[in-house]
């Protein structure tokens, strides 16, 4: 008997810096029910930064040898600009996203997968949804993200990465850790680390917390510029 998907087209986005088994779960499961996947992978302007450190190219490549046995008639990986930035999370960034998918493949998807608890339909316009499903896979079914796989190649922890990648991406370890390694942000964050004394994920997450919240509070500021 052959197998007739649930849906024509599934559309995922999210900024995989870099992929993990996490990601992987979710797009397995696109894959599963519709006949094409469109992974997009947002922020693909920024590269050295602290919430995308890694290149749009090497984003894509790591997506890519996940899922290296698929074809782009079943799986289109690609990168698309942020509208203005990560914070915008209004429904012109739904517009934004509409106009992006129909020129790019001629249709709205009729399926859109999340990776965490809360729906993000708020950023379509409700018209926008109304032949559009949502399938949303909890987070804590593999509770990773992409702050703690960064970190794991920050404090050098390769067995701990290993958990929680597939394996078909081990081989990039070197690579990964070395571009992430030369970005300055990073390179302060590792010295700050080895100064406390306790290389661990906890110290880490302590100093990457930091830097976080500036970027976040940066980036809300400058929308408020862009708004006046």
């Amino acid at each position: 008997m052959n197998y007739s998907p649930a849906f024509e087209f599934a559309f995922i986005c999210g900024r995989y810096g870099h992929a993990d088994l996490g990601h992987k779960l979710l797009i397995d499961k696109g894959i599963q029910v519709s006949r094409k996947t469109y992974v997009a992978i947002g922020s693909a302007q920024e590269k050295g930064t602290l919430r995308n450190p890694f290149c749009i190219e090497t984003r894509k490549r790591v997506l890519r040898e996940m899922f290296a046995e698929l074809s782009e008639d079943r799986l289109v990986i690609d990168g698309i600009d942020d509208m203005s930035n990560e914070q915008n999370k209004s429904t012109s960034w739904g517009t934004y996203l509409k106009k992006h998918l129909i020129e790019k493949f001629g249709n709205f998807p009729d399926l859109i997968l999340y990776g965490r608890e809360g729906s993000r339909n708020n950023w379509f316009e409700e018209a926008d949804m109304e032949k559009t499903s949502e399938l949303i896979v909890p987070r804590s079914l593999i509770p990773i993200s992409g702050t703690e796989i960064r970190g794991m190649l920050v404090i050098n922890d390769e067995i701990s990465w290993c958990k929680n990648v597939p394996e078909k991406i081990y081989y990039l370890y070197p690579e990964l850790r070395e571009e992430l390694m030369k970005t300055p942000i990073y390179q302060e964050i590792y010295n700050k680390i080895l100064k406390s004394g306790i290389c661990d994920m906890d110290t880490f997450m302590k100093v990457y917390n930091n830097y976080a919240e500036f970027d976040r509070q940066t980036k809300i500021a400058q929308l408020k510029q862009l708004q006046k």
